[in-house]
C-alpha cells in the first residue's frame, strides 16, 4: 500500500472545500474518512471523502513487489436530507426545498467534485494532479434515498477509479528537510501546503511522528576523498614504429 492513498484523500478534502461552487452549497461540511452515521438532526448537505479499495501491479512484468501502479477507489458521499419538522414541531427546510431542487443539486455536486478532482485548475487541484494523480480512469455514480416520517435524506454515492503516483524515493545526495521530512513524496508535498491549525495538518503531523520512529536520520552527502599515487610506465605499443627505432621512407622509389 502507498501513503500516495493518504495524499489522494488528504488532498482531495482541501481541493472540493477549496471550491466556490462547493462551498456555497456546503459549507465547511466536506469531511474526511467519516465513520459515523447519520443523524437526523446535523447540518446538511454533506460530502464525505474515502479511499476504499486499491490494487497495485509491479512497474515490471519480470520483477514483483513495489513500486506498483496503484489505482484506488475514490468514494465521495454526498447527502442531503430534509426534515419535516424541528425538534419543537416547527416547520424546517433545508437548502433544497422541493424534491426537484434536491436532485439537481445532488448532480451539480456531483459534476463539479469530479471536474475540481480531474480537470480544476484552481491551486490545490492542480497540486494533486502534479503530485498525486496519475490519471482518472473511471466514474460511477448511484443514488440512494430514505423516505420515512421525519426525514427524508438523498444520497449520492460517487465512485472515482484513480491512478495514483508512486512514492519517491529521496535524494541522498540532498535529503528532504522541514516539518514533514520523514513522508515520502507525493504525500509530503500534500502535507507542507496544508493550512496551519487545519484538520489536514494535524493527520500529517501524526503520520510524520510515526516515521520517524522508524527512520535513520538522513546523512547529506558531503564528498569523497581521492587519492592519485604514479603507476607504471605504459609499455610501448608495437604498432608505432618510431617507438622500436624504425624510420620512415620518404624517398619515391623508381
Amino acid at each position: 500500500m502507498s501513503m500516495a492513498i493518504d495524499a489522494l484523500r488528504l488532498g482531495v478534502v482541501q481541493a472540493l472545500s477549496a471550491d466556490p461552487v462547493i462551498a456555497g452549497i456546503v459549507a465547511d461540511r466536506v469531511l474526511d474518512s467519516r465513520m459515523s452515521a447519520y443523524s437526523d438532526g446535523e447540518p446538511v448537505p454533506i460530502i464525505s471523502v474515502y479511499t476504499e479499495e486499491d490494487t497495485g501491479e509491479p512497474w515490471s512484468a519480470n520483477n514483483g513487489g513495489p513500486s506498483w501502479d496503484t489505482t484506488v477507489d475514490l468514494v465521495l458521499e454526498i447527502m442531503f436530507q430534509t426534515r419535516a419538522t424541528s425538534d419543537t414541531g416547527e416547520p424546517l427546510i433545508g437548502i433544497a426545498e422541493t424534491n426537484r431542487e434536491t436532485e439537481a443539486l445532488l448532480n451539480l455536486l456531483r459534476t463539479r467534485c469530479e471536474y475540481v478532482i480531474a480537470a480544476g485548475d484552481s491551486p490545490w487541484s492542480l497540486l494533486l494532479r502534479e503530485q498525486v494523480i496519475r490519471r482518472v480512469t473511471e466514474t460511477n455514480s448511484k443514488r440512494f434515498r430514505t423516505d420515512d416520517a421525519a426525514t427524508k435524506a438523498a444520497l449520492r454515492l460517487v465512485t472515482l477509479k484513480v491512478q495514483i503516483k508512486c512514492d519517491e524515493d529521496d535524494d541522498p545526495v540532498t535529503p528532504p528537510s522541514g516539518p514533514f521530512a520523514t513522508l515520502p513524496n507525493p504525500l509530503r508535498a500534500i502535507c507542507e501546503a496544508m493550512p496551519d491549525g487545519s484538520s489536514g495538518q494535524a493527520a500529517c503531523t501524526l503520520l510524520n511522528a510515526a516515521m520517524a520512529a522508524a527512520t535513520s536520520p538522513a546523512v547529506p552527502f558531503e564528498g569523497a576523498d581521492m587519492v592519485i599515487r604514479p603507476g607504471p610506465k605504459p609499455r610501448p605499443d608495437p604498432t608505432d614504429g618510431a617507438e622500436f627505432g624504425a624510420t620512415a621512407n620518404t624517398e619515391d622509389t623508381p
